[in-house]
Formats: C-alpha cells, structure tokens, sequence
C-alpha cells in the first residue's frame, strides 16, 4: 500500500471539515456585521482655521456607538456661510459672523441661525530663513571690535542670531500686500527701512542690504485670515494700508474683507500655501529675483507644530508682531489667554490696550439652521459639538492653541441641546433628557455630562382597556361557588346545573383573543362528548377558585363565546405569506451546512458498506 493512499482524507471527512469551517465562518461573519453600526453623516464647509486637530475630532466622534462622519470640507469662511444658507451643507464652522447683507436676503419663512463656539483661534506670521546674499540664515555681522587697522579694513565677524524675530505693522503689511518699493519711493517692505533695522539693532546680515525682501503668500478665497490680518493693517499700520489703498484704488479695501486684492501672491486652500511658503526658491514667477530673501505667510496657530514633520528640510521662525499695547508678542498659550479675557471681541489686542495680549485671536464659530437636520443628524451633531467643546480642547491645546473658556463650554453645550430641540419636530419623535446617548464620544468630559436633549422616537401609547362579557353557559358540574374580582376585564358568569342543588361560578379573566371562538354547542349532547364537557367544566370551576392577577389587553372586536376554550391556528392570517425556508443557496452557513449533512449521510453509508463486506 503506497504512502499516498494512506494519507488520502475520505470525502465524508472533508464534507464535515469544510462544512463546520463554514458554518463558524458564516456565524463570525453575522456577528461582526451586527457589531458594526451605520454611520450617521453631517457635512460643513469652513475654514481651515482647525484643520490640524480636526482628524482627531472626527476619529473620535467616528469611534461612537453610533458612528457619526463628520465630513469638513475646507472652502473658506465666505463659501461656507454660503454653501449654509443654500443648504448644500449642514453646518459650517467659520471665524467671520454672517453680514447683514447676507441675513437680509434669506426668506421670511427661513429658520433662525442657532451659533455657538467651537475654538479660540490665533494667527501666527512665519519667515523662512535668508538664502541670499552670500552669507545664508540668521546672522549679525558686526566689525572685530579688537581690531585697530588705521585705515578701518577690519574683519567681519559674523555669527548666528538668536534673538526674536519682529517686524513692525507697516512693514509687515506692505510685505503681505505686496507694495512696491517704487511706488512713492518707500520701502517698508523691506529688510533695510529704518523701522526694520531698529528690531535687531541692526546687525542683521539682511537689514543691512538693500532691496532685500521676503515674498508673501496668502490665501485666495475668502478667509478669516485674510480679513483679520488686514484689520489688523487697517488699525495698526495705517501708512502702509494708506499706500495700498492709493497703488490699487480699484479694489474696495474697506470695509475689509476677507479676499485679498489681486496683487497679492496667493494660493487656493491652506495646503498650497503652505507648500509656497516652505519652498526654498522663490514662489513668485519668473523665478528667484535677486532682491529675494525668503517666504513670509500668515497661518493658524496650531498648524506651526505639523509644519517641521512637513517639511524637514525647510528652517522657518516665528514672527513676534506688536499689540495696540506696544508689546512685542506671538502667540502663546498666555498672549492668546490675555486677549481672550479681555473680552470676546475679535483682534481685541488690535483695537485696546490690553498688556501682553496677542493681536490675532478670534472665535470660531459652528452655524447650523434650525429646521433643516433630520433626528439622527441633530443627535450627530449635537454629539460632535460636546465632544468639540469638552475633550476636544485637548487637541487645540496639544497644537499650541489655547481652550475654549468655562463660559463658552457653557455656551457650546447649551447650542448642542438647541440644535436638537429645534430639529425635533418629525412626527413621531420628542425631546429627551437624558445622559449620554450612542452618538456621544466616549470620553470622560462627554460622559460625565449628566443631561443633555436627545431625539428620539415617541413611545407608543399605553394599551387601552376594554371589558369583554361572555354569556352565561349551563352545563352539568359539581356544585362549587367561587367568586373573583378583576378592576379591568368583565369576565362572564358560568352557572352549572345538577340533579341536587345548583351553585354559580365566576370564571377567572383571561387575555382577550383575535381568533374568532368555535360555534356554542347544541342542546342535546352524546354522552361521550357531555363526559368531555363535564369535564372541562371541572376544571372551569377548578381554576375559577385561584385569584388571576388583573391583565390589561388592547381592544379587540367582540365575539361570540364557547364553553370550550377556541382551538388556536397553527399559522396566525396576520403572518402569512409566510418566509420560505432557507435552501442552502448562498451564505457559507447554508453551503457549510450541505456540506456536513452530505458528510453525516456519507460517512454512516460506507461504514455500513463496510460491513455488508465483510459478512
């Protein structure tokens, strides 16, 4: 006998193995497809003010019980308020308010805004370093002190700079809106104008060439960025704002917007810009002019952390710019905490006087229109905001912004209960209060919140109470007199009839019935069925003698009763057609299971196969 056919598996072994595979495969299969849970999706479009901790936010608020998808899409403050009151998104997260122009073209019939804060937000102003001019970076030159040539040939000494980086309000706004050095002999954009000098004494290697400049990148769509920084301008720098206004008159700087002229550099969405600005040649066209020094750009705050992992290769600093204080700030967690204490207006520490407050700081705010969210999508949102507002915050404070204040959680969280009972009125559905739901983040701030509104579907209403009375019955049965006594169903009065002396039972309440009861009996009875009848009627007035507890049933039509209890159906009409058996067509449970009944068929055969050989 060959090795071969001593390891060969019978068939009825491989049907049983390959079967019971299946049918666990199949039972694994149901079970993950039942732990997962349909999404509930909520779409805004908004700035990209949070676009560095808004993968976090929405893995979280995924990761609930119910997942919600919280789809952003990053078009810009002006596209988002937009895209809100068309209703081609449900929400939108923006740092500029709706204008009044556009509040007054929305319908009469249209449901009121409901806003409250989602972030603090601050803008950083970031320079690549020097590349030109033979000596590259950050450097002082400053002649050798120690030397004592007659003629003054003494040597350079150069070293690197640590100090900050500042650049004043006019030379800071001609530089971002790109005023040309000819225009009106000025030169504030660049590195050599005395201002510029004044920041480092003027030892800087680049604040001691003319001409030099660095090359400002901005965004093209309208943006809170764009009109916080030229506020900024407006009230600040008015010399330099002054002469922008005078070198491009056809563009209607104020009141201020939030696109920038087209004589700024620009670049559609916070992705390109960034990518401009961290380039090592120059972003304007033409190539690297010879009056080139680096890239300049005005970003959100928490994005500064992403950009070294992004971009390795490329050494930027962080500008320090002046408040209406006179300090030199950027912005920290304590600059941006000063100026959100001192109220909540935007750029405060551009309007007041507020010590050691960074200008650029602003609230982001989510809008949503009352009326317009399903159930589900109230419930999502609502979830998204409490989680935003509370756990959430950790994420602005990993990437260097600061939290959300207790008044504006506060805030935040009554806007996520508004959100839900100003879209709760779907028939069919009420407000709650409750804690967490399946939409909810599970995170510590998110479930120590005890109450807060939910939809969700209205219960059905309590069954109704109807009293059914069977008619009276005679029959043949030892006297017995037993009397109960049941607050919601009517029970019928079973009176027996004996050669000796009669006695009424009280039959116990039972559960009203939707089958209709069989026909009452005929006068005269066979002795065989009166037997069973006397019987039945025994045990009638057994059970008559135990107390039923009271049983509330829903109205059901009234019929005509029978001594005997109807005879149920075997299938209910209410059910039919009926679900035709499974055949085993498809799904790896129904092929497992043909194949191990094949196997349990085949393997008892060739055994008794076997043995009818053998004998």
């Amino acid at each position: 006998m060959s090795m071969r056919r001593l390891h060969r598996i019978p068939a009825w072994l491989a049907l049983a193995l390959c079967g019971s595979s299946l049918i666990v495969t199949g039972h694994v299969m149901e079970a993950r497809a039942a732990e997962v849970a349909v999404p509930v999706t909520v779409t805004a479009t908004g700035d990209s003010d949070n676009f560095a901790e808004l993968r976090g936010w929405q893995n979280v608020v995924f990761g609930a019980s119910i997942p919600v998808d919280f789809s952003y899409y990053e078009l810009g403050s002006t596209v988002a308020r937009r895209d809100l009151l068309d209703g081609t998104s449900e929400f939108a997260i923006v740092g500029v308010p709706f204008t009044e122009a556009e509040l007054a073209e929305r319908p009469a019939d249209a449901g009121e805004l409901i806003e409250l804060p989602v972030s603090v937000t601050s803008l950083s102003v970031i320079v690549t370093e020097p590349t030109s001019g033979g000596q590259p970076g950050w450097l002082t030159a400053r002649v050798d002190p120690e030397c004592d040539d007659p003629n003054g040939e003494c040597e350079t000494l150069y070293s690197p700079y640590t100090g900050p980086i500042r650049i004043p309000p006019d030379n800071l706004s001609a530089i971002v809106m790109n005023l040309p050095a000819s225009f009106r002999n000025n030169n504030f954009a660049e590195w050599s104008h005395p201002a510029m000098r004044a920041t480092a004494d003027g030892s800087l290697t680049i604040q001691q060439r003319a001409n030099q400049r660095h090359s400002a990148l901005s965004r093209t769509e309208g943006t809170a960025a764009n009109k916080f920084i030229m506020d900024y301008f407006a009230e600040l720098a008015p010399t330099a704002w002054s002469l922008s206004q005078a070198n491009y008159a056809e563009f209607p700087y104020e009141p201020v917007r939030e696109e920038f002229s087209t004589r700024q550099k620009t670049r559609s969405r916070l992705d390109a810009q960034l990518r401009d600005i961290m380039r090592t040649e120059s972003a304007g066209e033409g190539g690297r002019p010879p009056d080139w020094t680096g890239n300049l750009g005005v970003i959100p705050t928490t994005y500064l952390q992403r950009l070294a992992p992004q971009f390795p290769l490329v050494k930027y600093r962080v500008v320090e710019i002046q408040n209406a204080n006179g300090d030199w700030v950027s912005a920290t967690p304590e600059t941006v905490g000063a100026a959100v204490a001192a109220g909540d207006r935007a750029n405060i520490a551009t309007y007041e006087k507020v010590p050691g407050a960074y200008p650029l700081v602003y609230t982001n705010r989510l809008y949503t229109v009352a009326g317009t969210l399903t159930p589900s999508e109230a419930n999502a949102l609502a979830a998204i905001v409490r989680y935003v507002a509370t756990d959430g915050q950790q994420a602005v404070v990993d990437h260097l912004g600061t939290a959300l204040t207790a008044p504006m959680v506060a805030e935040a969280l009554a806007g996520a209960d508004a959100i839900v009972e100003k879209n709760c009125s779907q028939a069919g559905f009420e407000v709650v209060v409750a804690g967490p739901s399946e939409f909810e983040a599970d995170t510590t701030g998110v479930q120590a919140i005890a109450s807060m509104k939910h939809c969700v579907p209205t219960p059905p209403p309590p069954p109704t109470t109807t009293t059914t009375t069977i008619p009276e019955t005679t029959t043949t049965a030892p006297a017995t007199t037993t009397t109960t006594s049941d607050t919601s169903t009517t029970q019928p009065t079973l009176t027996t009839t004996e050669p000796t002396p009669t006695a009424t039972a009280t039959q116990p309440p039972r559960p009203a019935t939707t089958n209709p009861p069989s026909a009452a009996p005929a006068a005269t009875t066979p002795p065989a069925v009166a037997e069973v009848t006397a019987t039945v009627a025994d045990t009638v007035a057994e059970e008559a003698a135990t107390t039923v507890p009271p049983t509330t049933v829903p109205a059901q039509p009234s019929t005509t009763s029978s001594t005997l209890a109807p005879r149920a159906r075997g299938v209910a009409l209410a059910e039919l057609p009926m679900k035709r058996p499974s055949d085993g067509s498809s799904g790896p449970k129904q092929l497992g299971t043909l194949m191990l009944g094949s196997a349990l068929f085949l393997g008892p055969r060739k055994y008794l196969n076997a043995r009818r050989t053998r004998t």
